[in-house]
C-alpha cells in the first residue's frame, strides 16, 4: 500500500502500487505512528481528512493511476502497459507552488492533438 486511511478507529490500505516480489507488513513502530496520527486528527477536529502517503524516493519518476475494481493501483514507467493512454496530472499541496507558475492545457493524449493553451496559476 501507498496510500492509508483511517475508519472506524483502524488503518485501511487506500491505494496500492504494483509490486514485484514479496511484501512487508506494517511494523509495530508503523502502527503506533498511524495510531498518534489519528489520535491528532480527532484532537484537532479534522479527523477523516487526511491520511498517510508513502514517500516515492527523490528519484520518483512518475506513476500511473489505473483502477481495478474499486482499488487503485499506481504503476511505476517502466511497468507501464505499451498501449497505455494517459493523461498528465500533478497534484500540489504546498502553497508555494499551486500560487504561481503555468499549467499549459495540452492534450497529449489525443492524436494529432493541439497545444492547447496555457494557464497562468498566479494569485495575489
Amino acid at each position: 500500500p501507498t496510500v492509508w486511511g483511517v475508519f472506524e478507529g483502524r488503518p485501511h490500505a487506500l491505494e496500492y502500487k504494483y509490486s514485484k516480489g514479496a511484501t512487508s507488513d506494517l511494523s509495530p513502530d508503523d502502527l503506533h505512528f498511524m495510531d498518534g496520527f489519528h489520535q491528532l486528527q480527532v484532537e484537532q477536529g479534522v479527523d477523516g481528512m487526511f491520511g498517510l502517503c508513502e514517500y516515492p524516493g527523490d528519484d520518483f519518476e512518475g506513476s500511473c493511476e489505473i483502477t481495478q475494481g474499486r482499488a487503485n493501483v499506481n504503476l511505476a514507467p517502466k511497468d507501464y502497459p505499451e498501449d497505455l493512454i494517459a493523461i498528465d496530472t500533478t497534484w500540489f499541496f504546498e502553497e508555494g507552488l499551486w500560487k504561481r507558475g503555468c499549467r499549459c492545457t495540452c492534450n497529449a493524449a489525443a492524436e494529432d492533438h493541439p497545444h492547447g493553451t496555457h494557464v497562468i496559476t498566479m494569485q495575489g
